[in-house]
């Protein structure tokens, strides 16, 4: 299972990478292409737009490379009595992925919510042990196992 969420988590990083890499592509040629308006301001506006959107990219491209880090050191084989990161956790309620905050996942019929230890379930979860329980939003689950 932890084999398949990670896969699932890649290809979702992988993805959002090469369109923010395309995207940066398509604004490096819009400025290469814009040449100088007699209108005068529109030069200037354009480019300054465009590089307001670029800034934008990279900063988002530098979060997708600490997604892609996080996944990176996850190593699957590896089994903790605890939550860690890289564990999937059930709970009487919901089954996690301590991952990336990449929401609702589906393997085998089965629903996993890949989430980071940063998250208000993850901030919770970690260091627990099966039998511990959880409480969020008024919501009380238990752990029922850790892989």
């Amino acid at each position: 299972m932890k084999n398949e969420l990670l896969k699932i988590c890649k290809e979702f990083v992988a993805e959002k990478k090469d369109i923010l890499q395309l995207a940066l592509e398509d604004i490096k040629e819009a400025m290469a292409n814009e040449t100088k308006s007699s209108v005068g301001d529109k030069f200037e506006t354009t480019r300054a737009h465009l590089q307001s959107e670029q800034n934008n990219l990279h900063l988002q491209l530098i979060e997708v490379n600490t997604l892609e880090t996080v996944l990176n050191s996850i190593d699957t084989n590896h089994v903790s009595a605890k939550v860690e990161l890289g564990s999937y956790v059930v709970t009487s309620r919901s089954n996690y992925f301590i991952a990336i905050p990449i929401g609702k996942m589906v393997v085998d019929k089965t629903t996993v919510y890949g989430i980071s230890m940063a998250s208000p379930i993850g901030k919770l979860l970690m260091g627990k042990t099966v039998g511990e329980a959880i409480t969020f939003n008024g919501v009380t689950s238990e752990i029922k196992g850790i892989a």
